[in-house]
C-alpha cells in the first residue's frame, strides 16, 4: 500500500469510533475513492507519488473527514434505539410503581438483564447493548461498594486503635477482594473503551444514581423498613432521574455530531446525578453529593482519557 495512503488512512481510522466491521467498510470505501481519484490525476500528467499527496489534499486532513464519516455512520435506528433505552425506562417502571420492593420482581428483573447482556456479548455487544451490560453489572458494583466501605472502615480503626475492629482474615479477605475486583473492572473498561469512550460513559451512566439510592435506602433501615408513604415521593422523584437517563440515552443514540454527544453527556450526567442526590441525601451542599458530582463526572472523564492510552490496531488497517 502506498506509503501516503497508509498513514492518511491510519490517521483516519484512529478517529472513527465506529464498530469495527462499519469501520473496515468505511476504510475500504475511503480507499477506492482515494484509487479511482489518484487514476484520475494522473491520467492528467501527474506522477504517481504526486497523484497521491493530491488526491489525499483534495479529501481534506482525515480528522474531518473522520468527523463528517462518524456523523453519517453513528446514528443509531429507532429500534437500536429503544432497546438502548429499555433498560433505563424498566428502572423507571419500577420506581414508579414501587415494584424494587418486591422481590421477586426484582430477581426477575435482574435475570432478564443478566440474560440480555449475555446475549449482546456473545453478539459481539452491539452498540445498543451497552445500557445493558451496566444494569447487569450493577449488583457485582453494589456489592463492591459495600465490601469497601467495610474494609475501609476497618483501615481506618486500625490506624487509629491498632485493631480493625473485624476478624483478622475477614479483613484480609476483604481487602484482597476489593483489588481484585478494582484490577479486573479496570481491565474490562480497557476492553470496552477500545471501541469508543461514550459507550463505556453509557454503559455506567447510572450507577450514580443508583449509588445515591442506595446510600438512601442504608440510611433509612434498608428494603425491609421500607415506607411506602414515605416513599412513594422518594420513588416518584427516582423514577423521573431515570426517564432523564432513558431520554439522554435516546438522543446520543440518535444524533450523528460527536461534539453533541459528549456535551450533552458531560451536562445531563452530572444535572441528573445532583438531582437524584439531592432527592435521596437531603441537601445538595451535602458531602455525598459532592462525592456522587465527583463520580459522575470521573464517568465522562476517566474513559474519555482511557481511550488514548489505548491502541486500537484495529482502526490502523483496512482488511482486504
Amino acid at each position: 500500500m502506498n506509503s501516503t495512503l497508509s498513514k492518511y488512512l491510519h490517521d483516519m481510522g484512529r478517529k472513527l469510533r465506529l464498530d469495527q466491521q462499519t469501520r473496515q467498510e468505511v476504510l475500504r470505501e475511503v480507499r477506492t475513492h482515494l484509487d479511482d481519484l489518484v487514476q484520475e490525476l494522473q491520467q492528467r500528467g501527474l506522477s504517481p507519488e504526486a497523484a497521491w499527496r493530491e488526491a489525499v489534499r483534495i479529501l481534506g486532513k482525515p480528522e474531518e473527514l473522520a468527523n463528517g464519516l462518524y456523523a453519517a455512520h453513528s446514528r443509531a435506528s429507532l429500534a437500536q434505539t429503544g432497546m438502548a433505552t429499555a433498560p433505563h425506562l424498566l428502572f423507571a417502571f419500577l420506581f414508579a410503581m414501587h415494584l424494587w420492593a418486591a422481590t421477586s420482581t426484582l430477581i426477575l428483573f435482574l435475570i432478564a438483564t443478566v440474560v440480555i447482556s449475555m446475549l449482546v456479548w456473545r453478539k459481539g455487544l452491539p452498540d445498543w447493548g451497552y445500557p445493558w451490560v451496566g444494569y447487569c453489572l450493577v449488583a457485582p458494583a453494589a456489592a463492591w461498594l459495600l465490601v469497601f466501605s467495610e474494609v475501609g472502615q476497618a483501615t481506618f480503626h486500625l490506624v487509629s486503635s491498632g485493631s480493625p475492629g473485624i476478624p483478622v482474615l475477614l479483613y484480609l479477605l476483604g481487602s484482597v477482594y476489593v483489588l481484585v475486583a478494582l484490577v479486573l473492572a479496570w481491565r474490562f473498561l480497557r476492553i470496552v473503551v477500545r471501541r469508543d469512550w461514550l459507550f463505556a460513559s453509557l454503559m455506567v451512566f447510572p450507577f450514580p444514581v443508583l449509588t445515591s439510592w442506595l446510600v438512601y435506602l442504608n440510611k433509612n433501615g434498608g428494603a425491609l423498613s421500607y415506607d411506602s408513604g414515605r416513599a412513594s415521593l422518594i420513588d416518584g422523584a427516582t423514577a423521573l432521574v431515570f426517564l432523564g437517563l432513558a431520554l439522554t440515552t435516546a438522543v446520543v443514540y440518535r444524533v450523528g455530531q460527536r461534539f453533541t454527544k459528549v456535551a450533552l453527556l458531560s451536562v445531563a450526567l452530572p444535572l441528573m446525578t445532583v438531582l437524584a442526590a439531592t432527592t435521596h441525601l437531603g441537601s445538595v451542599w451535602s458531602v455525598g453529593v459532592f462525592l456522587l458530582l465527583l463520580f459522575s463526572l470521573a464517568i465522562v472523564a476517566v474513559p474519555a482519557y482511557l481511550q488514548n492510552q489505548v491502541a486500537d490496531g484495529d482502526s490502523t488497517t483496512v482488511q482486504p
